[in-house]
């Protein structure tokens, strides 16, 4: 392990603290403890960025790494911490013990006596500043702590209620650093969203347990890391398909045993994204809100090519319509025929006799009204085996064989929470049934307006088509477009 002693020298006055330019890593090294790659690169994030969302597998080195970068920003940075995570046991047996072992190190390296309570409640006090411990269940517990050097810690994040993280975003407003840590164990919130659509506001890292230099021979040895006997005896536990691998050992959000959408399919679509084929015919799905927090959502797709949604609040349907006949007009192409599916629950009637007899009126647009709560036509039960319960379900199990088929997303819209949150389930009667949308709400905190949309826009409804356009002779049948 590199030497610090040099280090130590300059930067160190053993009874008055530590000089303010020593980094996180170089902390570590000084009390004695070596890092691997991954988790250094992982500490760099740390080091450099105000916003840290770290998923991995178990035992690389997370609750270790956060709990000597608490200790580093109350001596060196001179600024106050708050712990929290998915349970206060979680702090109190986990994160705690570590930060105690730790704090002996500093004693021994620095010189610096920090008195470590047994309740992380009562917290580390240290020069003005303090390293506390709160309770993920208690919103109230997290506000209040404004000042541009509190630095946040949010362990086993993806089971930390979203209001508990939007506390600490608001504690932030004037400044400060927070980090996410933890196993992706669900799909939706706000831990998710750093990974997604939120992606663009965190600086992430993802360490599968099976990287580590126990495993891959590249570097020494470290005691506590993933080995790759525990690897393998949770391979013959569990199996690689099993959520349980996905999440505890290759650091990946759960597919869902009963998912329509796995993660692992929603990822595919967005790799295919950018070379999949767009030279089908262009289709829009509208799903039409008004008033509440839901949003109205344009989704364009051409073929096997969904392009970049928009979503509008509070629109009338005449307006409404008009922003819809505005984006089918700045993105279609010469001559080619356009199909615009719109849900027409509800005011959505509004906005599709808008298209249909006002904005889009002419013979190269099909407007197509989509009641969602309706049996499914003959045409689409015919094909899907068991049938569903409505069309809803139907259409989202066409856009899983749309996505199946090759149809790519772009990554980072709020769809991909909303994609692979929905499950199925039989009715008595034998039918597929996807979970109620209020349900999916419920998990996701806001309504599921993109993934609507999207499986809108990939569907080909069947329509009756006049003789005259089909074969130029009476008796024309039923045909898709």
């Amino acid at each position: 392990m590199t030497s610090f002693s040099g280090i130590l020298t300059h930067r160190q006055d053993q009874r008055s603290g530590l000089q303010t330019d020593l980094t996180l890593e170089e902390f570590i090294h000084a009390l004695g403890y070596a890092t691997w790659s991954g988790q250094a690169e992982a500490i760099t994030l740390i080091q450099e960025n105000p916003n840290v969302a770290w998923r991995s597998g178990h035992k690389v080195a997370k609750t270790f790494t956060v709990s000597a970068a608490a200790l580093k920003h109350l001596l060196v940075d001179k600024g106050n911490v708050i712990l929290t995570s998915s349970s206060y046991p979680q702090i109190k047996h986990i994160l705690w013990p570590e930060i105690r072992r730790m704090a002996a190190k500093v004693k021994d390296t620095f010189g610096i006596i920090l008195d470590v309570p047994i309740d992380p409640g009562t917290g580390i006090h240290h020069k003005g500043n303090f390293i506390l411990g709160r309770n993920s269940n208690q919103p109230e517990r997290m506000a209040g702590f404004s000042g541009d050097n509190n630095l946040f810690i949010a362990d086993e994040a993806s089971g930390i209620a979203t209001e508990i993280l939007e506390v600490i975003e608001g504690n932030l407003a004037g400044g400060g650093k927070q980090i996410m840590t933890g196993n992706p164990t669900q799909i939706g919130g706000a831990f998710y969203d750093a990974f997604h659509a939120a992606s663009h506001l965190w600086s992430t890292i993802h360490i599968d347990s099976r990287e580590t230099p126990n495993i891959t021979g590249n570097g020494p040895s470290i005691p506590g890391l993933a080995t790759t006997e525990w690897v393998e005896r949770q391979r013959e536990r569990f199996g690689e398909d099993s959520p349980f691998w996905a999440v505890r050992v290759a650091g990946n959000f759960p597919a869902g045993t009963y998912g329509i959408i796995t993660l692992q399919l929603l990822e595919a679509a967005h790799a295919a994204h950018r070379s999949a084929r767009d030279n089908d015919t262009l289709s829009v799905g509208v799903d039409v809100a008004w008033t509440g927090d839901d949003q109205s959502v344009i989704w364009p797709v051409r073929g096997q090519r969904a392009m970049q949604p928009e979503s509008h609040w509070g629109q009338d349907p005449t307006e409404l319509a008009r922003l819809v006949t505005t984006l089918v007009k700045r993105i279609e192409r010469d001559g080619e025929p356009v199909r615009v599916n719109v849900d027409t629950i509800g005011i959505g009637a509004g906005v599709y006799s808008a298209l249909k007899h006002d904005y889009l009126n002419e013979p190269k647009y099909t407007i197509n009204a989509v009641s969602v709560s309706t049996v499914p036509p003959p045409s689409d039960r015919a094909s899907t085996g068991p049938g569903y319960h409505q069309l809803r379900d139907f259409l989202w199990f066409n856009l899983k064989q749309w996505m199946v088929n090759g149809g790519g997303i772009p990554p980072g819209t709020l769809a991909d929470g909303e994609l692979t949150a929905a499950t199925s389930y039989p009715t008595p009667g034998g039918k597929i049934k996807v979970t109620p949308k209020d349900d999916m709400k419920a998990i996701l905190h806001r309504s599921t307006d993109f993934a609507d949309a999207l499986c809108l826009a990939v569907y080909r409804p069947a329509v009756a088509v006049p003789p005259r356009i089909r074969s130029g002779r009476p008796g024309g049948k039923r045909r898709t477009i």
